[in-house]
């Protein structure tokens, strides 16, 4: 066997070599947790007329699987190690900076459109989260900025289910379904925290002082039956004295006017000092004067007449 019988085997083997690579080339394989689209890379063209799933497919030489998963993703934005990013600056409805926290699931839609859409516009999955990243952090800013400051201590649920809707809304656009979010937290500037402290100081005084009334108004409803019943008395003994005792009572009532009036005028004051509106000092104080008044009802007679404000305005 000669020189040419050895260039001959080689040849062969070459050309087995070269055929076994190019079967290894054309052989994709799609996890179980993935979709893909078929890719030709020699005409450069997606075939978008079927969504493979799972499996060992035979597509060609220069061909290829354009890859989705079919499972859940999460996007995160908070202060913890592997987040997408860090919380997202806002401004509330009445411009004060915060910096929410909050997470959220997606699932991309396995259609054979879809995912063509998805890829033409974005291209792979990490470009696709990406822009997802993006519309979720345009959507945060949005929705905060309807809410007042305060609507974030008292209203955070009404807040999440707005942000899961809105979201929900806008990447389904995108070929996305949100299946959860969770409002993670909320930021303020210290200022602001130092002023809440101080008005939630201010609530319990004004809550005390409401407790005081409710005391002194007891303590005057029985003094005016007790002067009344005298004052009877006194009228079956002689109309001289019943006058003297009709005088008491008239004072006991003007004084009892003046202490209403002064305490009025405390809550105007308290209002001023804080800056506040009259819905501000109702929605931020008026759950505290409340749980007190329902607690006080334990312990005080069913005669207790409670002091109430129907109208705020007034004060």
């Amino acid at each position: 066997m000669g020189w040419r019988g050895v260039a001959c085997g080689c040849s062969i083997v070459s050309v087995l070599i070269v055929i076994i690579a190019l079967i290894i080339a054309s052989i994709s394989v799609l996890d179980p947790n993935e979709v893909g689209l078929a890719w030709n890379g020699v005409t450069m063209t997606l075939h978008t007329d079927k969504v493979y799933e799972s499996g060992t497919y035979f597509l060609g030489v220069n061909q290829a699987f354009i890859k989705f998963p079919k499972t859940q993703i999460t996007i995160k934005y908070a202060n913890t190690a592997g987040d997408d990013g860090d919380p997202i600056s806002c401004r509330t409805l009445d411009g004060l900076p915060i910096t929410i926290s909050f997470a959220f699931n997606y699932r991309i839609r396995t259609t054979a459109e879809e995912l063509a859409y998805l890829y033409i516009n974005f291209g792979d999955i990490d470009n696709i989260d990406l822009a997802y990243q993006r519309t979720a952090r345009n959507v945060v800013r949005v929705i905060a900025s309807r809410y007042p400051a305060f609507s974030f201590f008292f209203d955070r649920a009404s807040i999440q289910a707005d942000l899961l809707s809105k979201m929900s809304t806008e990447l389904s656009t995108l070929g996305a379904n949100v299946e959860s979010l969770q409002l993670l937290d909320v930021s303020f500037p210290t200022a602001f925290n130092d002023a809440r402290t101080r008005q939630e100081s201010a609530a319990q005084q004004v809550v005390q002082a409401n407790n005081e009334l409710q005391v002194a108004s007891i303590n005057t409803d029985t003094k005016v039956q007790r002067a009344r019943q005298e004052a009877a008395l006194i009228i079956t003994n002689a109309n001289a004295v019943s006058e003297g005792a009709l005088f008491r009572n008239d004072a006991a009532e003007k004084n009892l006017i003046a202490r209403y009036k002064a305490e009025r005028e405390s809550y105007a004051a308290l209002r001023n000092a804080l800056n506040l509106t009259s819905k501000e000092l109702l929605a931020y104080i008026w759950i505290q004067a409340t749980k007190d008044r329902i607690a006080s009802s334990n312990s005080y007679t069913n005669d207790v007449t409670y002091f109430q404000i129907s109208d705020p305005t007034n004060i």
